[in-house]
């Protein structure tokens, strides 16, 4: 059974059409996985975790992939200028737990180019009262 030369060319198209879909999946994923974590203390607003979107990254997707544990009361604030999602805890981080922010990743299939997840562990210590600081050690995963 021969290939002609026409089966030849449609078959070659089509793998080089799957091959230039699977790099652009992986460009626009690794773009998607540009994800920053952040813990933030301030006199103003107290305790808060900014996380840092990439474009493209709507607030109900942000909302959906963003995971505290354990569960703290808070308040989550989506600033669409800057694609970030900030979470307030309403009476801070307690000195005496470890908090864990979670970002999932939304794409399963693309999980050997890239992390599924990115992690900030948050730990607050209390200082004496001489001192107004507050020191913890972000662990990004």
């Amino acid at each position: 059974m021969s290939v002609s030369v026409h089966q030849k060319i449609f078959f070659i198209s089509l793998g080089l059409i799957f091959a230039a879909s699977i790099i652009g999946a992986a460009f626009l994923y690794k773009r998607s996985n540009d994800i920053d974590i952040a813990y933030n203390k301030s006199p103003e607003i107290g305790d808060e975790i900014v996380v840092r979107f990439p474009r493209g990254f709507s607030e109900t997707k942000a909302r959906k992939v963003f995971t505290i544990n354990p569960d703290i009361e808070g308040q989550l604030i989506w600033i669409k200028e800057y694609n970030e999602l900030h979470f307030t805890p309403r009476y801070g981080f307690s000195p005496s737990i470890t908090y864990k922010v979670k970002i999932k990743q939304p794409i399963l299939w693309l999980a050997a180019i890239s992390p599924l997840a990115k992690n900030l562990e948050i730990k607050t210590v209390e200082v004496p009262a001489e001192t107004s600081e507050i020191i913890y050690k972000p662990i990004v995963a």
